[in-house]
């Protein structure tokens, strides 16, 4: 939110002063939800429907668990650009209810890196980011998966059988001719 309210810190004048006294209702808002039993985290994302209308941040409930840190959550933001071309500064940044989230601000909740392109326009995006599998999810997921795997070859593959694999030989023949050795012997 910093680096949103910035450009209109700079400008001074009436625009600075509003763009303070909204920056600072916000940090006091997001403050007092570290407090709250749930420790201020965020409801879920989610990328909205055709079906259901545009891109939101999600059912009132949802609506209401941002609201208390202080977003406002009936729409998507334009990015700072766009909101200075379409002059959305009072309904992107400045409105009583909190600003709304924009979709490079959605994307930062959901993990992915900085650089990351999406396609479209603000509701494809959205609903992109919204829709999507965390990234530090998705790696938690996969590190897992791979860790059962490699414990699973292991198990099946001693320390001294990889000595007895020959080039390009994989663990699963590995695993194969261990349960075949094990079996001749029965």
């Amino acid at each position: 939110m910093d680096l949103r309210y910035a450009p209109y810190l700079k400008m001074g004048g009436d625009v600075a002063h509003l763009a303070k006294q909204r920056l600072d209702r916000w940090k006091e808002m997001a403050q007092k939800a570290e407090s709250r039993k749930d420790f201020g985290v965020a409801p879920t994302l989610v990328g909205g429907s055709k079906k259901h209308g545009g891109a939101d941040l999600g059912p009132s409930r949802a609506k209401a668990a941002w609201a208390n840190l202080g977003v406002s959550g009936v729409g998507v933001a334009n990015s700072h650009d766009e909101s200075v071309k379409k002059k959305s500064q009072d309904r992107d940044l400045f409105r009583e209810a909190g600003p709304m989230l924009t979709v490079e601000q959605a994307a930062i909740i959901q993990g992915f890196p900085d650089n990351w392109k999406f396609s479209g326009g603000k509701t494809a995006q959205y609903r992109q980011v919204g829709n999507a599998f965390p990234p530090p999810v998705a790696a938690a997921v996969g590190n897992a998966i791979a860790d059962v795997l490699r414990a699973a070859r292991e198990h099946a593959c001693p320390k001294s059988v990889p000595d007895r694999l020959l080039p390009r030989q994989s663990a699963s023949a590995c695993a194969d001719s261990t349960n075949d050795g094990e079996s001749a012997r029965a």
